[in-house]
């Protein structure tokens, strides 16, 4: 409808979210196409601001594509936009997906510096707790989880999904479910952890977004640590138990850290 009344501002806003809605199903190639012609689109109108939010995009789907040189390149150029705009939340987007690159990249201490930078920045604001506050608290618990600190990854990822649930948002509910999964499965709690990961496979499920392959990383690194614990079979059955359990339910059964497991 847009095209049909040459209103680009408005291919504009629509390219936007369908680049994001093909990033979601894994449909990289697409989204760089939609997201490229999106940059190029606020270029021609000199609307700067969304220029960085397409430089971000295209940032973040190079991460995703494993392309983290071009990542770093895209994003870094983002920041650079965005501050000479004066646009704050651009700013914060390039900077949320520069951490998630640097914590891909095994620069957890560069990481960790680039999220709670951005974390208190959002604090200071005011911000009620929203999409991008619950993704740094999803990284800041996997990056605690690589520093062998299953306490603070654990209270990371329960105050993100306290925020996805509000928010509605099924897909910061699965992740944070899948990051909770390490922290017990850090602990010794394999069994719960298999059961988390198997609440949140069906929750992307319900949702009609399954885990993108390439995106696939951190769930395959603590399927194949609870598996090992537990074996295939007893991996399975929590599985299928996590399936037919509710968020809330899986969270409210979850043992703190330092507690016997319990297998049944």
């Amino acid at each position: 409808m847009f095209r049909e009344l040459g209103d680009r501002w408005g291919q504009l806003q629509a390219t936007e979210w369908l680049g994001e809605q093909c990033e979601i199903v894994g449909d990289y190639e697409q989204a760089q196409c939609l997201h490229t012609d999106g940059l190029r689109m606020a270029e021609e109108l000199g609307l700067w601001p969304q220029a960085a939010d397409r430089l971000s995009w295209l940032g973040r789907i190079a991460m995703l594509s494993g392309d983290h040189v071009r990542a770093r390149e895209l994003l870094e150029h983002a920041i650079r936009l965005a501050a000479e705009q004066a646009y704050k939340p651009g700013e914060v987007f390039a900077e949320i997906n520069l951490g998630a690159l640097a914590r891909r990249e095994g620069k957890v201490d560069i990481a960790e510096t680039q999220l709670r930078k951005v974390l208190e920045w959002h604090d200071q604001m005011g911000h009620a707790p929203g999409a991008a506050k619950a993704m740094i608290l999803t990284e800041l618990g996997f990056l605690a989880e690589r520093r062998g600190d299953p306490v603070t990854a654990r209270a990371c990822h329960l105050e993100g999904l306290a925020i996805a649930r509000t928010l509605g948002d099924p897909r910061g509910v699965a992740s944070a479910l899948e990051g909770l999964a390490r922290a017990q499965s850090l602990a010794g709690q394999h069994h719960q952890a298999a059961m988390l990961l198997g609440t949140a496979a069906a929750t992307r499920q319900a949702a009609q977004a399954p885990l993108p392959r390439a995106e696939r990383g951190d769930v395959d690194r603590i399927s194949a640590a609870a598996r090992a614990a537990l074996g295939e079979d007893t991996f399975d059955a929590q599985l299928r138990r996590g399936a037919e359990t509710q968020p809330g339910d899986a969270c409210s059964a979850l043992e703190p850290p330092g507690t016997a497991a319990n297998p049944a």
